[in-house]
């Protein structure tokens, strides 16, 4: 009887510590591709980054002359699709290659969009990132670009 008892809490422990371990696999599973897996964040990363986000209904307007102020990793603004982004703190948790660096203070659009320079130079992956990058970039919006 007790050998039963014995072999039953085992079998429990067991069953227990797979459902934990695919618990935590399925919230870990990668996105789309290698690089874009350096785009998950944790629950607390996202409330960081929430902070960023412009509040209210005020629009903020930019011009390309202030965005270029902000041209390096301790001080990033990016316009995308005339969309201004304050990426500084992304960079800050240092899940993403320094490509990014490269659209500072700049409109990044095409190397956002197709992954290359504005000459076609091939950067990263070379592919456009994915419907997750693209959501997970809502959360550093800061404005738009105004029209001079």
């Amino acid at each position: 009887m007790i050998q039963k008892i014995v072999i039953s809490a085992f079998v429990v422990c067991i069953i227990v510590f797979v459902v934990v371990i695919i618990i935590n696999r399925v919230r870990q599973l990668p996105m789309t591709s290698g690089v874009q897996n350096s785009l998950e964040v944790s629950k607390g990363e996202s409330e960081t980054m929430q902070q960023n986000n412009i509040e209210g209904s005020e629009l903020k307007l930019f011009t390309l002359e202030e965005v270029s102020k902000h041209n390096n990793k301790n001080d990033c603004w990016l316009v995308i699709d005339n969309k201004v982004y304050d990426v500084t703190s992304f960079i800050a948790l240092g899940k993403h290659p320094p490509q990014i660096e490269m659209g500072c203070g700049k409109d990044a659009t095409k190397l956002f969009r197709e992954r290359t320079t504005e000459e076609g130079e091939k950067v990263g992956s070379g592919t456009p990132h994915s419907e997750n990058a693209k959501r997970l970039l809502e959360n550093y919006y800061i404005g738009n670009v105004k029209e001079e």
